[in-house]
C-alpha cells in the first residue's frame, strides 16, 4: 500500500511530501492560486521568493518559500507536518466550479478499512472521549475555534471554516451514563471540500480540528483549576 492510500504516515514521509509540494507550488501562477483558494500572496520586494497568508480556523499561517516552511504568523512556530501538507495540498488544488453547497458525510469517502479505521482512531473516538458526556465543554471549545452552531442539524453541531473554501461540521450526540447510552460523533464536509482536498488531506483536516479542540479543552480545564 503506498503512502497516498495509507494516512498513517511518519514525520519523515510527511516532510518529504511537504518539500515536494513546495517544488510544485513554486512553479504555479501565485496570483491565480490566491484568487482560487481565497488566500493572500505577497511577493517579496527583495527577491522572487514570496509568501502566502492563509487562515486556518481562528489562526493565520504563512507559507514561506524562502524557508520552505509553513509557520504560525503570530508565534513563528512551524505548523507541523500534517497541517503543512494539508495547506500546501489546498494551494495546489484545481478548485473546480462552484455550485449549490450542502453537507456530505465523511463516511462516504472512507472507501477502505484502512481509511475507516484511521478516521475512527484519530477523529471520532477522540471526540467522544473528550466531549461525549459534556456538551457544554464541546460548545465552549468549538466557539473558541470560531465554530458556528448549526441548529438545524442533529445533536450538538458546529461548523468550522477550516480553510477559506473547506468547511467541516462536527456533530456530537451526548451519551447518558444512567441510560447506558454511548456518545456518538459524525463529521461532514461542504460540497467544494473534495475539490480542494483529496480524501487523506481531508481526514487530516478533521484530525487537526480534533487536536485544536483538545488543546482548548485542556486550556478550559486549567482555567477551572486556577
Amino acid at each position: 500500500m503506498n503512502s497516498m492510500e495509507n494516512p498513517a504516515l511518519s514525520e519523515s514521509e510527511l516532510a518529504s511530501l511537504v518539500l515536494k509540494s513546495f517544488d510544485k507550488l513554486e512553479r504555479m501562477r501565485h496570483e491565480d492560486v490566491a484568487k482560487r483558494c481565497g488566500v493572500i500572496y505577497l511577493r517579496s520586494s527583495e527577491s522572487l521568493e514570496g509568501r502566502y497568508i492563509v487562515n486556518v480556523l481562528n489562526k493565520t499561517y504563512t507559507v514561506e518559500f524562502g524557508q520552505r516552511a509553513v509557520l504560525d504568523l503570530m508565534t513563528g512556530r512551524p505548523a507541523g507536518g500534517k497541517l503543512s501538507y494539508v495547506m500546501l495540498t489546498y494551494l495546489l488544488s484545481d478548485g473546480g466550479p462552484s455550485g449549490t453547497e450542502s453537507w456530505h458525510p465523511m463516511q462516504s469517502l472512507l472507501k477502505t478499512p484502512t481509511l475507516s479505521s484511521y478516521f475512527q482512531k484519530s477523529v471520532t473516538r477522540p471526540i467522544t472521549k473528550l466531549f461525549g458526556f459534556n456538551s457544554q465543554s464541546f460548545e465552549k471549545c468549538s466557539i473558541a475555534l470560531g465554530g458556528v452552531r448549526e441548529k438545524k442539524m442533529g445533536g450538538v453541531s458546529f461548523s468550522f471554516t477550516f480553510l477559506p473554501k473547506v468547511r467541516l461540521v462536527f456533530q456530537l450526540w451526548v451519551g447518558d451514563p444512567e441510560d447506558l447510552a454511548q456518545p456518538e460523533a459524525s463529521i461532514s464536509y461542504n460540497t467544494p471540500a473534495p475539490r480542494f482536498l483529496p480524501t487523506i488531506p481531508l481526514i487530516y483536516a478533521c484530525e487537526i480540528i480534533v487536536g485544536f479542540l483538545e488543546k482548548e479543552s485542556r486550556s478550559l480545564a486549567g482555567k477551572k483549576r486556577s
